[in-house]
């Protein structure tokens, strides 16, 4: 397999045309040197991790480009319910489906299919100098761990079997609601035309990165998100409403236990350590 996170390649390319890149190129920064651990990138979808996405998990680059960095919910209500739906193409050519598929070869019954990533047990071992300490809390890609036996899926979140577009069967990804959401590995040959080029973006052509794009992002406003996500119009989300990475961090926010998330929740929630001052002029590519 190629790359865990394959930051030298964008991962794939999902059917409105939108690039699939699950990579964030931020990574823990010494706090006193503010130097770069590359080991420690920071996990794109942790509501740790503040990087302006939507609510379809993506968000504009510097170079004006928009991408997916978790699951396009966009394109997920297009497809018919509980079905097995082609979401794009991997860099390899493997088709890229959503997080459902059929139980056997010989069954047309569709399963909900999991990941074999989990998270981390106990503390992480840094310092918090040269290496991130604290409990593991999914703010770095390193805090999860794939285990064989833990879910439906591969290192790189994908299987063989057949499909609707692959009768007789094939190799397939799948995006998943759980960690990884998009892949993180390829299982063939990337074709070049998919390789990043230039270096980190947001250094291409000489400008800083406040100037293209980054500083001229909106976040959604909590109105908004309870506007995307609350389907029953009753004020509050509850666990089966909420996508991306408030269903990552939903017993986090839901302060009281009661199973549902509050606007106020949400407004008392901590802010995301990428807000924190001094640690922007230490971002690459997104």
């Amino acid at each position: 397999m190629i790359g865990q996170g394959t930051p030298e390649y964008v991962f794939g390319i999902a059917i409105n045309g939108v690039k699939m890149e699950p990579t964030a190129m931020e990574f823990f920064v010494n706090p006193k040197t503010r130097q770069m651990n590359m080991e420690w990138s920071k996990e794109a979808l942790s509501t740790n991790v503040d990087l302006g996405d939507d609510c379809n998990n993506a968000h504009v680059q510097p170079t004006g480009e928009y991408h997916y960095h978790g699951t396009p919910w966009g394109i997920i209500q297009q497809a018919k319910e509980n079905s097995m739906f082609l979401i794009g193409w991997a860099a390899d050519g493997f088709p890229i489906y959503y997080k459902y598929g059929y139980a056997s070869n010989d069954s047309n019954e569709l399963v909900e299919l999991t990941s074999s990533y989990k998270l981390r047990e106990g503390n992480r071992l840094g310092d918090g100098i040269s290496a991130p300490d604290g409990v593991y809390d999914g703010t770095y890609v390193r805090d999860f761990e794939y285990v064989k036996v833990h879910g439906d899926l591969d290192e790189a979140n994908g299987r063989f079997g057949k499909t609707p577009e692959f009768p007789e069967g094939t190799y397939y990804y799948v995006i998943t609601d759980s960690f990884p959401s998009l892949p993180r590995f390829f299982v063939g040959t990337p074709n070049k035309s998919f390789k990043v080029e230039g270096g980190m973006r947001g250094e291409l052509g000489g400008f800083p990165r406040g100037k293209r794009g980054r500083d001229r992002r909106e976040h959604p406003s909590i109105v908004q998100i309870f506007k995307h996500m609350d389907s029953n119009n009753d004020g509050k989300l509850s666990k089966e409403e909420v996508k991306g990475p408030l269903q990552r961090d939903f017993t986090k926010l839901d302060t009281n236990d009661d199973g549902f998330i509050t606007q106020k929740e949400l407004e008392n929630a901590p802010k995301p350590q990428g807000r924190q001052g001094g640690q922007r002029g230490q971002r690459g590519r997104q």
